[in-house]
């Protein structure tokens, strides 16, 4: 009995929401014309009218995505208190899904500018940094028993054309899902990533490329990306040359130092610097504590795991 009184709690998260309203035809799916689930950018007149109702599937996806937890709150704010684009997944006045999308500012390095920094410091680092604004994926999120059935492919698609994004790879993705990693890496192949400031950006998007046709930008970026022939020989050359390079140059950043000092503390953490008002993700790694044998005076270092590079050096 108190299974089945809890049961419609315990499915809620699963169904799709019933609207008061036919969601497809507001998209421009009118029926007959059009049957089955649909996916459009919502006009802010309609996301005012289902406010809260997104904000209810916004609720699911923050607790899928354990972005609220008993020490750390990453939920994003209220849907109708801000002007984010909202992108819908529907079926007549069900609502199956919805994406969130805004520009957002962040300060990030390229990846080729890395590989110069092993020994710069943080001043390196800094000086490295980047002003980009990218259209940022806030939010994506297709009800429980929809999942693993191509809609999340559909709405997707319907962003991508919304935002004219070319290409994946051009978004950012802020907290991504590991399902949401699996679904990127399945269909567009794409895998080299990094977080920063809680946004995970591919390799890819600093890369300069003409625009690809209509017919290219449907292709998954796996067969964009992919090398043939002689090219594909070429990075195989090139990428063994980077590894010998790798594992020539000096693995540990702190090894002048452990001659006179001893290692007592080690913790693997992620750094965060204030850098133009705000506080930027400089990324995970290992902060250490050394002691000196002879003066006993404590130094802090931190080691970032991109690179093998000591971007912080303090007693």
């Amino acid at each position: 009995a108190c299974f089945l009184k809890d049961l419609p709690r315990l499915l809620s998260p699963l169904l799709a929401m019933e609207c008061p309203l036919d969601v497809a035809s507001r998209l421009g799916f009118a029926s007959p014309d059009h049957e089955g689930p649909c996916a459009g950018r919502a006009e802010r007149a309609l996301v005012n009218e289902l406010g809260d109702v997104l904000d209810a599937l916004s609720t699911r996806s923050e607790a899928a995505r354990e972005l609220k937890t008993r020490y750390v709150d990453n939920s994003l704010p209220s849907i109708q208190s801000t002007e984010d684009t909202i992108y819908l997944l529907a079926e007549g006045s069900d609502l199956l899904g919805f994406a969130r999308v805004a520009v957002r500012h962040i300060m990030a390095v390229p990846p080729g500018a890395e590989a110069g920094q092993k020994s710069g410091g943080y001043a390196a680092f800094g000086g490295s940094l980047q002003k980009i604004s990218p259209c940022a994926l806030l939010d994506f999120y297709i009800v429980g028993v929809l999942q693993r059935r191509g809609l999340g492919r559909l709405l997707f698609d319907a962003v991508l054309k919304g935002e004219g994004v070319l290409h994946p790879a051009k978004l950012a993705y802020c907290h991504p899902s590991e399902p949401a990693v699996a679904f990127l890496k399945k269909h567009f192949g794409l895998i080299t990533s990094k977080i920063v400031s809680s946004y995970m950006l591919f390799d890819a998007y600093f890369e300069e490329a003409s625009a690809p046709s209509a017919a290219q930008a449907v292709v998954p970026a796996v067969a964009l990306l992919k090398p043939s022939g002689s090219a594909s020989k070429l990075a195989e050359g090139e990428k063994s040359e980077e590894k010998q390079a790798c594992c020539d140059a000096v693995c540990d950043p702190l090894e002048p130092y452990r001659k006179d000092e001893e290692e007592f503390f080690s913790q693997r953490t992620k750094l965060y610097c204030f850098h133009e008002g705000e506080w930027q993700d400089a990324g995970a790694g290992a902060v250490t504590l050394l002691r000196g044998t002879a003066t006993g005076r404590v130094r802090l270092a931190f080691v970032q795991e991109a690179g093998d590079r000591g971007i912080a050096n303090h007693f």
